[in-house]
């Protein structure tokens, strides 16, 4: 019998159902040293009910690194005050960034990903896109699995991270779960975006490993018996 990409689906979403879903704010105070996150937009609506992961993400993998989890969660919030955030050290925010001017018919800020701008004019447009990415990011909610081990190449983290991401991701495939129309991804100017229906951009041309469903399940199942 051939793989179905679908019931491994359903077997993924039972198991983020029986972790915490809060706000991202909130998932920010009570994120787990080292793990792997989940995001679920508002209004992205999956076929069977309840709302669809669209990106997934860790932190640090570089052999020796001590970043945690919290940190790169914080980097990916940005700031209501002060300049908003700084999508230089998170895709994330520079994926939805873009994909919201593009939506508003205009331009990226110019070096918007590149080099820090220095003219004022530029700098003070690239702020207000800053504050406008942090008003989206506040609207997210997470879902956190803990995953304890250390950074390197053969993380366990780096392996669920890209086996969720190849799972999800629609590209060059049949849609499950496709975007809403309404979507801020099909504005991106990341054709890998758009055809995954995800904001990520690594693993979605991946085929989907049969073996990472049991992966995932053996792992939050250590992580979710009680202490």
């Amino acid at each position: 019998m051939p793989h179905s990409r679908e019931k491994d689906l359903e077997r993924f979403y039972d198991l983020l159902a029986r972790l915490p879903c809060l706000p991202f704010p909130a998932a920010l105070a009570v994120a787990p040293p080292q793990g792997v996150y989940f995001v679920f937009e508002p209004g992205e609506q999956r076929a069977k009910g309840g709302l669809r992961v669209t990106r997934i993400g860790t932190h640090g993998l570089t052999p020796g690194g001590r970043a945690v989890l919290k940190t790169r969660l914080r980097q990916h919030y940005g700031r209501k005050t002060g300049d908003g955030g700084h999508h230089r050290s998170s895709v994330f925010r520079l994926l939805t960034g873009a994909a919201l001017a593009r939506q508003a018919g205009g331009d990226m800020p110019a070096g918007w990903g590149g080099e820090r701008p220095q003219d004022t004019q530029t700098q003070a447009a690239e702020q207000r896109l800053e504050a406008e990415v942090s008003t989206l990011m506040a609207r997210l909610e997470l879902r956190c699995l803990p995953v304890a081990d250390p950074p390197g190449q053969q993380s366990l983290r780096k392996v669920l991270e890209a086996g969720a991401i190849a799972l999800l991701s629609n590209h060059g495939r049949l849609p499950i779960d496709p975007p809403s129309a309404g979507w801020l991804g099909h504005h991106s100017h990341a054709a890998l975006v758009r055809s995954s229906g995800l904001w990520n951009r690594d693993h979605v041309q991946r085929s989907p490993d049969p073996s990472f469903i049991a992966t995932l399940e053996a792992v939050a199942a250590q992580a979710l018996q009680p202490a």
